[in-house]
């Protein structure tokens, strides 16, 4: 068989035939497919084991109680207004960091956050859409509403614990009174933050031309303290898990001036606000420049490594009516988000 493969030269010498070259080319090309094949096998066993292992992680975190939780929503938009808001707040900021006496600026930097970059960027998304359902305006051409703005995060499936934050009046409405201190997502009277951290706006502003994407959104970092005087529970026995929802729902309340909760309790409300009933509620259509790449990353108790992100997939207008058909001054919308997780 050898002899097949090798041929005697007029020298003497030997020299492989061409079937001796094609047999070394597939042996070659065998132990080529062979090295690569185990490669491939290692990388999917060592992937598998990551994600068994992360699987088994999160079955432990999921039965852990929630002690701290790190918040993000970003989003792309090349829309005009939302850039000159963001920009202008912007300014505004750097300014009253400038007008520090004596240590003070002259207006509370959380304040100047919220005012500025936080509430515009909160009325931003939840008009975004409005002209599509039969608003008479669309979310840019309407100014920045003075009346209470809130957004309301379903942190389980029932849902019983409501991480909230944003700004109220002191004439709001309440449905009934109560004696409850409001979550620390809200600043306090004097303009400060009432928790050790408080939910911040960011913005990347692109320096291209004026229909580049620019990447916007709101950042919360709680602490097990402040996460503890953020929530509202439906049931206060029932204890918050570290077990996030597959499906994460954020309503924002907007040009609210009745809401239909007991005073600063956003665990119990007298609407189904968290139940869509197509009957009764719009999807709200939303182009890709208003909220390019929309979504939600949560990471529960410090654990960066097992976050859970979530990719919008809707946004419904809800009727801000209870079940005897009284009507609240106030618009709402519910967004949606799935989560990536397998």
């Amino acid at each position: 068989m050898l002899r097949d493969f090798t041929r005697k030269t007029a020298r003497g010498t030997k020299r492989l035939t061409k079937a001796g070259a094609i047999a070394i080319g597939l042996t070659c090309l065998g132990l080529f497919v062979s090295i690569v094949s185990d490669e491939i096998q290692r990388k999917k066993d060592a992937l598998a084991a990551e994600a068994e292992t992360r699987r088994t992680n999160e079955i432990i975190l999921a039965g852990q109680p929630l002690s701290g939780l790190d918040f993000e929503l970003r989003f792309g938009s090349s829309n005009p207004f939302l850039r000159d808001a963001m920009t202008r707040g912007q300014e505004k900021i750097n300014e009253n960091a400038k007008d520090v006496q004596g240590g003070v600026p002259s207006t509370p930097f959380e304040a100047e956050d919220y005012e500025d970059a936080l509430l515009p960027l909160i009325n931003y998304i939840a008009r975004i859409g409005q002209q599509n359902i039969g608003k008479e305006k669309p979310p840019e051409s309407k100014p920045i509403s003075s009346s209470a703005s809130i957004v309301l995060i379903a942190l389980d499936n029932s849902p019983n614990s409501i991480l909230s934050f944003g700004a109220i009046n002191q004439d709001l409405v309440w449905e009934s009174e109560t004696t409850k201190a409001i979550s620390v997502g809200f600043l306090g009277a004097d303009g400060f933050k009432r928790g050790r951290t408080y939910p911040h706006a960011f913005a990347n502003i692109s320096e291209g031309s004026d229909g580049a994407t620019s990447i916007y959104g709101i950042h919360w970092n709680l602490d097990p303290s402040t996460l503890f005087g953020a929530l509202d529970r439906q049931n206060g026995r029932i204890p918050t898990t570290a077990n996030l929802p597959k499906i994460l729902k954020v309503a924002i309340f907007f040009d609210a001036r009745e809401l239909p909760f007991p005073k600063n309790d956003f665990g119990t409300q007298s609407i189904d606000l968290w139940k869509v009933d197509k009957a009764i509620v719009h999807e709200i259509k939303i182009s890709p420049e208003q909220s390019e790449g929309m979504k939600v990353t949560l990471a529960a108790n410090g654990f960066d490594d097992l976050k859970r992100e979530y990719s919008y997939t809707r946004m419904f207008d809800v009727p801000v009516i209870d079940d005897i058909e009284r009507e609240f001054d106030a618009h709402c919308v519910v967004l949606e988000f799935k989560s990536n997780a397998n």
